[in-house]
């Protein structure tokens, strides 16, 4: 585009107005620095926390891993040194652990102890707390499987019942944790019946009837335990030596 002037004097007016303009023009640099001061504010303060706990159920006397991640306030992990509390409670008793953050992370071991149920975790830094979350430490192995047959001689069959079974900590199994009863007969044949578990007992009931060759052995499986019951004289016999055996009942 092309600008005529009438003059020599309006040319020089108006180069000076532009010169003008562009001496006081505000710099961008300007502009932009409070939002990168306040950019590099948030960065260097906690902007949320957050726990990982696992696995999410562990037997008695095993390892809690539990990683606590901080973050900053625009969403990057956090500076290295940050110091973190982790409370911990379970079994009635609340504990608290602290650990130093490497690259937003703070790690913690924690050992299960002995009795079953939820154990909870939350975690804290400056003004921050994070959301609860739980591993559930379940019952252990079982020493012994309390337990008792009785002979039905009316029915003509075995009733075999456990006592209230527990583990080697005096945990009650969870409910619906699954006990075997396997039984052997005379000439070799092997069945196998399973229970779930509820408020610590588990019930069978045999009928002898079905069983021609009798039934010779009975044994409860579960959890690390193995017990061989013993079987009332003449209950559940082989079809041709039975006499009509009377009522027995034995303990194991």
């Amino acid at each position: 585009m092309r600008i005529l002037y009438k003059s020599k004097i309006q040319m020089m007016t108006l180069l000076g107005v532009m010169g003008l303009a562009i001496c006081f023009a505000p710099k961008l640099s300007a502009q932009v620095a409070p939002a990168n001061s306040l950019g590099r504010l948030m960065d260097n303060r906690a902007g949320s926390i957050t726990v990982y706990a696992g696995p999410e159920t562990v037997e008695p006397k095993g390892t809690i891993f539990v990683d606590v991640e901080v973050r900053s306030g625009v969403g990057l992990s956090f500076r290295n040194g940050l110091e973190v509390t982790l409370i911990h409670a379970g079994a009635g008793v609340e504990k608290t652990r602290t650990a130093t953050t490497t690259r937003g992370l703070a790690r913690f071991l924690i050992p299960a102890g002995e009795i079953s149920g939820d154990q909870i975790f939350t975690a804290k830094t400056d003004r921050l707390v994070s959301k609860a979350v739980s591993v559930f430490v379940t019952s252990g192995d079982v020493g012994a499987i309390p337990s008792q047959v009785v002979y039905d001689p009316v029915f003509d069959r075995l009733v075999i019942e456990t006592d209230h079974i527990k583990d080697i900590f005096g945990n009650t199994p969870e409910d619906g944790s699954i006990i075997t009863l396997s039984f052997k007969s005379l000439n070799g044949d092997v069945g196998i019946e399973s229970r779930p578990i509820i408020k610590g007992r588990a019930r069978w009931t045999l009928l002898c009837r079905r069983y021609v060759f009798g039934i010779d052995t009975l044994t409860l499986t579960f959890k690390g335990a193995k017990q061989e019951l013993p079987r009332p004289v003449q209950a559940c016999a082989p079809i041709k030596s039975r006499l009509g055996a009377s009522s027995l009942k034995f303990g194991a």
